[in-house]
């Protein structure tokens, strides 16, 4: 499908995605930070949730492109 990313795109599909919580992002956000692919540093804070799996990536919405950054455990976060 042709168009910008989007998390109501997403969850069409079944995807459970969410962003993460300010909290998790200030206390962890530097684990969330990984290199495209033209060496520049960016937050994945998006992800998808499958199980014991976590799929952190991020959407570039002007190229149009998807960049996985991680695939595995949970990273560490702030629970409530």
């Amino acid at each position: 499908q042709e168009g910008s990313y989007s998390d109501y795109a997403a969850k069409q599909y079944g995807l459970d995605v969410s962003g993460e919580s300010d909290s998790t992002l200030n206390k962890y956000g530097r684990q969330r930070k990984f290199r495209l692919p033209n060496r520049k540093k960016e937050l994945f804070d998006k992800h998808i949730k499958t199980g014991d799996l976590r799929f952190h990536f991020y959407p570039d919405y002007e190229s149009k492109t998807i960049y996985v950054g991680y695939i595995g455990k949970h990273l560490p976060t702030i629970r409530f």
